[in-house]
């Protein structure tokens, strides 16, 4: 793993891009789980008005998509080999952060009509 070799070269700038990386994805999980798992259903239960049974429907379709989405966009970094590239992965960090509002305000919207 790179990882490894930049850490035994004392590399720290690339040890320092992990880091960030990593931290990046973090935040982007408590996002998600905030987010997603606890506010899109009080927005489906309570603005809305979706029987608990249908957000759970729906949540799994999510996670479903979610799930194919993770899968195709990591076989398609692997094959290009942008696995392996730093600038790559920041360059998607950077993109997945300027959607993530605009869906929260997509949801804000929606809810408020």
């Amino acid at each position: 793993m790179k990882l490894f070799a930049f850490v035994r070269e004392h590399q720290w700038i690339p040890v320092t891009g992990y880091l960030i990386y990593v931290a990046a994805l973090t935040a982007g999980y408590y996002y998600n789980l905030t987010f997603v798992q606890l506010g899109l259903t009080d927005l489906g239960t309570r603005e809305i008005g979706m029987s608990p049974e249908d957000v759970s429907i729906v949540m799994a379709v999510l996670a479903l998509c979610t799930l194919v989405a993770a899968v195709g966009s990591g076989l398609v970094m692997d094959r290009r080999g942008w696995s392996t590239n730093l600038y790559v992965k920041f360059r998607l960090l950077f993109l997945i952060i300027l959607v993530q509002p605009l869906l929260t305000s997509a949801s804000y919207t929606a809810s408020n009509g």
